[in-house]
């Protein structure tokens, strides 16, 4: 018997793209930004009183390494589908992280960024990264899309953090920001790594020069435009799509229920589908399957997503998988790597054993074979 969530699904998806062909878009959000700097930073944010233990980007997730990205490359190489062509893993990317030191040399009144190649190459365990993102994309097995400037909303920070005995303030002095809704001292503040999060019009200016930024940012460190875009939390206001579209951004990741922010902390509720166009004429996509084995574990992570695309498959929709770096990284605990990698390996394998037919796509193609 179809459960209630999928009957909703497939009635919300009547309209959208639909295909009998068996699309699979693996969709891995949280690539270049910095979430735990280092080990001895998460242990000062521990000796802070933060809990680093039950959210597992907290405890596992960190800037990806140079070992993280050849371990990954080898399960990716391992694979082909129907047409010849290995997985394509849809990176999606932070171009920029905040320039802990430089906002420091300001006392704390300005904002400054430094672009991710700059952070990776700062880091010695992580020097080596841009030139995998290179290869991967060369061999078309790792394509970095657009997550935005930064993964943080500089407007609420920058405001916040002029509190020096504030608890985002001692965070953020350990290169962190991610704060949970207990720690967060002003209650108008949701979250900060909603970067955009909207709480007046000072926030829809400031993001349009983001959007404008990052997508030249982005062109300039990959050699291609993205026009495919998820906001860090699925968190954006409308009024910012015409300014995505004149950037060349073609193609939005939504949540299939989406809290649209209004500004002065009220929200509307918006129901997506994939392939849905706005008004300002954006397309909508929605990740229909999960995989996180550091949320199920390495055996029931293969299982739940394989469900989801059995469903998915049956309604002849494109797969649109969901997943973080924070499954593949190891610089905290390599573990975490090692079981994140077994179980993605598992997971192509069964994956193209059931569905022979599968024809791996970058969100990018996708969008060119559904909208000409």
């Amino acid at each position: 018997m179809m459960k209630t969530r999928d009957l909703m699904r497939m009635l919300l998806n009547i309209n959208g793209w639909h295909t009998k062909k068996k699309y699979v878009v693996i969709a891995s959000d949280d690539w270049g930004g910095i979430r735990n700097a280092s080990i001895q930073s998460r242990q000062n944010l521990i000796k802070l009183g933060l809990n680093m233990e039950d959210n597992r980007f907290d405890r596992y997730d960190t800037l990806e390494s140079n070992k993280d990205m050849d371990e990954l490359f080898n399960v990716l190489l391992k694979y082909k589908d129907c047409q010849g062509n290995h997985p394509v893993f849809s990176a999606i990317t932070n171009v920029a992280n905040p320039d802990f030191e430089k906002i420091k040399a300001y006392e704390y009144s300005k904002y400054f960024y430094e672009l991710m190649d700059v952070t990776l190459a700062t880091n010695e365990n992580s020097n080596k990264v841009m030139d995998y993102y290179k290869k991967g994309i060369e061999l078309n097995i790792f394509r970095p899309e657009l997550h935005g400037r930064e993964h943080v909303q500089v407007n609420w920070l920058m405001q916040d953090i002029q509190n020096r005995n504030s608890l985002i303030f001692k965070a953020f002095e350990n290169k962190y920001w991610y704060l949970s809704q207990e720690y967060i001292e002003n209650q108008k503040r949701r979250w900060y790594g909603a970067a955009f999060d909207v709480a007046n019009f000072d926030d829809i200016i400031l993001q349009e020069q983001i959007i404008e930024e990052s997508t030249q940012l982005f062109s300039s460190l990959f050699g291609y435009e993205s026009i495919y875009f998820t906001p860090p939390s699925g968190v954006y206001s409308e009024k910012i799509e015409k300014k995505m579209l004149t950037c060349g951004i073609k193609l939005v990741d939504v949540p299939i229920k989406q809290k649209m922010p209004l500004g002065n902390d009220r929200y509307k509720l918006k129901i997506h589908y994939t392939g849905q166009q706005s008004s300002s004429g954006i397309h909508y996509l929605i990740r229909n399957a999960l995989f996180e084995p550091n949320m199920f574990g390495c055996n029931e992570a293969v299982d739940v997503c394989l469900s989801a695309m059995e469903i998915n498959f049956k309604l002849n929709l494109p797969i649109i998988i969901s997943n973080h770096r924070t499954s593949f990284v190891g610089s905290i605990d390599v573990k975490n790597r090692e079981m994140g990698l077994k179980s993605f390996d598992l997971l192509l394998k069964k994956m193209l054993v059931k569905w022979p037919d599968i024809e791996f796509v970058s969100p990018s193609t996708l969008y060119t074979n559904f909208v000409k």
